[in-house]
Order: C-alpha cells, then sequence, then structure tokens
C-alpha cells in the first residue's frame, strides 16, 4: 500500500511525527511495516523553471544553440543545448549547476566547444519522467506557457512528496486507504484523525430497485443516479495525486472511484446507466455456464460460485463480477452523461474465490478480500457523487439503499474492554487514562 506524505498530512497533523521517516518507525514498531520511503522529488533540487529570451547558432558546432534564458529574476544564463525542438519564448526546465539528475548526470558549469554553459535545458529523458511525446529523445521539455518562472520543477509538476510503501498482513484491510493509515497515525501521535468535508445524502427518490437475492453473500447496497455529467481528461491535480501512487489516470469518473477508494478504503464502481436495462439492479449468484465480458476486454465463463450484479433485462444479464471487476457491457464511455454508482459490502470468501478461479486480481478485490468497513459505505458513496460532480459536472438524481434485516438489526458490534485485561495480559503498567486515549 502506498501513502503519500501531503494526501496523508490533509486527514491528520503530522507535526509531532517531525519527517516520513521518524513516522516509518512510529508505525513500523505499531505492526505497519514500512518497505520503501520515496522522495519523489529526488533529482529535482536544483531544476527550475525558466524561459528562453534569445537563441543563436554555436560559434564552433553546427548541431549546437546558445539558448539565453531567464529565471524571472536576477541576471539571464547561457546554456550550451543539443535540442532543436524549443524557441524563443518557451517556458523549460533548467537543470542548474550543482543538480544531481535522476539519471545519473551531475551538472557542472563547463566549456562546450569553447562556450561557457551554466546548466543544462532537460528532457523528460533525463528527468525520468513520463513520455507526453512519442519519441522522448526528440528534444527537451517544454512546459505549459502559463508556468510561473524560478519555481522548483518537482513543485510545478507535484512531485514534492514523499511516498510510504507498507507491507501490510492480511489482517490490516482497514489500512488500505489514507484515512485508514490516519487513523493510526492520531493514535500513535494523540491526534485527531480529519474526514474528507462531504455531505451524506442519505436515500432520495430513485427509479432504480435494489434486490438483494444472495442472501448475507451481500448484505447491503448502496445506490446513486448522476445525470448530466461529462467525461473527460482529469485535471492535472487529479492526475498527480493518483501518479503519485502508482495509478494512471484513465478519465474524469473511473479516477473519481480510485480518489475514493484510495482515500476512504472502500472500491465502487461506476455503470453508464443508459446501457443498464430495466429498473432493478440485484446481487445474485452466477449461474453456470454464464457468459461476462469484462472491462479489460476479455469474457469469462462464470461457474455458479461468483457473485455477480445483474440488471432487469430478461434473465438478468450479469454487468459485473461483484467485488473484483465490473463489465464491458455497462462500461462507462466518452459519451455517457448517465451515471448508476455502486457501493456494497460483499462476501470476502467469495470475492476471494472469484478473483483466484478468473485469475482478476484488482484492487478492489484486494480490499473486500481484507474486508471493508460495513458501517462507512454511506460516507463512501456520498463522497464518490461529490467527487464525480466536481469532475464531470452534473447532479444526484436520486440514491437508494437496500439491507438484509438480520444487517440493519444488528447494528455496529461494541467491544468493551477493562483496562486492568490490558495490564495482565501484556504484563504492563499503563494507566487507565492513556488505554483510553488510545
Amino acid at each position: 500500500m502506498k501513502i503519500s506524505w501531503n494526501w496523508l498530512s490533509e486527514m491528520v497533523d503530522l507535526t509531532a511525527a517531525g519527517t516520513p521517516e521518524k513516522l516509518a518507525g512510529i508505525l513500523t514498531f505499531r505492526g505497519l511495516e514500512v518497505e520503501e520511503i520515496q522522495s519523489l522529488g529526488k533529482g529535482f533540487e536544483k531544476v527550475i523553471t525558466a524561459q528562453i529570451l534569445e537563441m543563436a547558432p554555436h560559434p564552433q558546432a553546427d548541431r549546437l544553440t546558445l539558448c539565453k534564458v531567464t529565471l524571472g529574476s536576477g541576471s539571464s544564463l547561457e546554456i550550451v543545448c543539443g535540442a532543436k525542438n524549443m524557441k524563443v519564448g518557451d517556458k523549460v526546465a533548467l537543470a542548474q549547476v550543482g543538480a544531481a539528475l535522476p539519471n545519473g548526470v551531475k551538472i557542472e558549469r563547463s566549456k562546450i566547444r569553447g562556450v561557457i554553459s551554466d546548466g543544462m535545458l532537460c528532457s523528460e529523458e533525463e528527468l525520468k519522467l513520463p513520455s507526453k511525446s512519442k519519441n522522448k529523445a526528440e528534444g527537451i521539455l517544454i512546459l505549459p506557457p502559463e508556468t510561473e518562472l524560478g519555481q522548483p520543477l518537482a513543485a510545478y509538476l507535484g512531485l514534492n512528496d514523499t511516498i510510504l510503501t507498507f507491507k501490510l498482513t492480511a489482517n490490516r484491510g482497514d489500512c488500505l486507504s489514507h484515512f485508514g493509515m490516519a487513523r493510526e497515525v492520531a493514535a500513535a501521535l494523540g491526534e485527531a484523525p480529519r474526514l474528507p468535508k462531504t455531505a451524506q445524502f442519505g436515500t432520495q427518490s430513485c427509479p432504480y430497485t435494489i434486490r438483494l437475492e444472495a442472501g448475507e453473500a451481500s448484505p447491503q447496497f448502496w445506490g446513486c443516479l448522476i445525470e448530466g455529467v461529462r467525461v473527460g481528461p482529469s485535471p492535472d491535480w487529479v492526475v498527480k495525486r493518483l501518479e503519485s501512487v502508482g495509478l494512471r489516470s484513465i478519465n474524469t469518473v473511473v479516477d473519481a472511484t480510485h480518489l475514493a477508494m484510495l482515500e476512504l478504503g472502500h472500491p465502487m464502481h461506476a455503470y453508464d446507466a443508459d446501457r443498464l436495462k430495466g429498473g432493478a439492479i440485484s446481487v445474485r449468484m452466477a449461474q453456470a455456464g454464464e457468459k461476462l465480458p469484462l472491462l479489460d476486454g476479455q469474457t469469462i465463463t462464470l461457474d455458479g460460485f461468483e457473485l455477480v450484479i445483474a440488471d432487469d433485462e430478461e434473465g438478468a444479464r450479469a454487468i459485473g463480477l461483484a467485488g473484483v471487476m465490473g463489465g464491458g457491457n455497462s462500461e462507462v464511455m466518452s459519451e455517457t452523461t448517465r451515471l448508476f454508482l455502486e457501493c456494497a459490502q460483499f462476501s470476502p470468501v467469495l470475492v476471494r474465490r472469484a478473483a483466484a478461479r478468473h485469475q482478476r486480481h484488482s484492487e478492489a478485490a484486494h480490499r473486500f478480500e481484507r474486508g471493508v468497513d460495513p458501517a462507512g459505505l454511506e460516507r463512501a458513496i456520498s463522497r464518490l457523487a461529490d467527487l464525480i460532480v466536481q469532475l464531470s459536472g452534473g447532479a444526484v438524481h436520486g440514491a437508494t439503499v437496500a439491507r438484509l434485516p438480520s444487517f440493519s438489526s444488528r447494528g455496529r458490534l461494541k467491544v468493551q474492554l477493562k483496562p486492568g485485561y490490558v495490564n495482565a495480559f501484556l504484563g504492563t503498567k499503563i494507566s487507565d487514562e492513556e488505554i483510553t486515549k488510545v
């Protein structure tokens, strides 16, 4: 599990931890092993944004160019460059003298064919950045015209962050999210965790009926209809946030589901509502031999022991492998304008078996296999709806929930603990006040 220091700091005050390294030590001591600490901005310490003021041929080399660049203040610098894709006025990435780039190159003030160069204009390849072009070797990185001059490139690219990679044991599914980890940090530091501000919308008139046909294998299901969305590329802050923890941006809707999952720990799914048949959504056991096209473009044959989501088409067509992967027959497309959101609770055992049987070890299955917070579904789907409206526009036009009577009656489990038992079991002398605080 990759946790962003910046993202975590939005949910809990990290002042007392001091540094990512110190926090890693605290959490490892509590049983949450930190495998790796990665500074995303390593190698960018002396790389800043600049602008080309003048260009001229190198007097001693036909293939080199002399570029005069400005950082927005102070005197200009002269840089010798071998690329040809830039022009006067372009915003570029300048590695200053003393920089040690991600590709291992150290920048020094040097004389190139008789001309002093006070730095280097960098390419995507030299910075080890994911290429935005088909050919990394075609030239230097050109930044957007609105880029502010003289700012650290790491900050501009969203790389001023540190990522902590945790090796979590199977019983710690509660830590497979930033808020889950924030709870642990809060307990360790004596702070209070902060949930993202989202109004829980409860239930509203909804055109879809939810049917729970698999009994205790799926005791509750929340659904939400959003209309008027516009699916498109996500803004930079979303792309950078996802990339920082190893996920690729897809579009505003899919990215919102990933953000909500990484934030709160509950996997959810968005269907194209116009591709759903009828007025009911059901959770049922699969039929042996039933076919289901998945989002990855492959069609699987079900053996009758899987949980599936189905619409109301004759025969109750399967539209998703519950807790594992959505169906390609209800996939959100670029032209989608109406969404139906799913947020449900599924049997960890059935999800694990289905993921293994069909070799689909998804991020969703990884979490459902370990158990999700049964009391957090309304908060999770409210947060997802909020993110989708924020990123894709539209508005909520209905929300509904179905729960088994057994789930509704049992409520949230309460555990009584006598402080004296803790000390007797551990052989410690911890005060009642400290135990209560923790």
